[in-house]
């Protein structure tokens, strides 16, 4: 048992370095706010989990899709709009998105190629 154990922290451990790598990384990329194509009220608080997926968010979709997911104009749609709510797009189409890429079909912005170096559980976070 305890092998399994040490295993399960050891991924876990490296899944956190990973994301810490990532976000120091990203720190030099501008993202510019003026640009978004919505506005937003964010929740007081956040759980650890969604500060986690917010993260690995900033990290690895902001520099398309904007600062908390509004968008940016003539580069990538907001992610938070009514298209994308449960009853329109699933989890899973997000997770296929990120994975496979997507083809325009909502905004003119073009297909939206796959992304690298995002798992399953990364999206799961960022989309909690």
């Amino acid at each position: 048992m305890k092998p399994f154990i040490m295993t399960i922290i050891s991924i876990f451990m490296l899944e956190l370095i990973y994301i810490f790598w990532l976000i120091i990384e990203n720190k030099s990329k501008n993202i510019s706010s003026d640009n978004s194509l919505t506005t937003i009220t964010l929740p007081k608080t956040l759980t650890t989990s969604t500060k986690s997926g917010k993260r690995i968010y900033n990290v690895k979709c902001a520099h398309c899709h904007g600062i908390n997911a509004v968008g940016q104009n003539k580069v990538a749609r907001p992610l938070i709009h009514k298209v994308y709510e449960l009853n329109h797009h699933g989890d899973e189409s997000f997770q296929r998105a990120v994975a496979l890429s997507i083809s325009a079909h909502h905004w003119p912005f073009g297909n939206m190629p796959p992304t690298k170096g995002i798992t399953r559980s990364y999206v799961k976070l960022i989309i909690a």
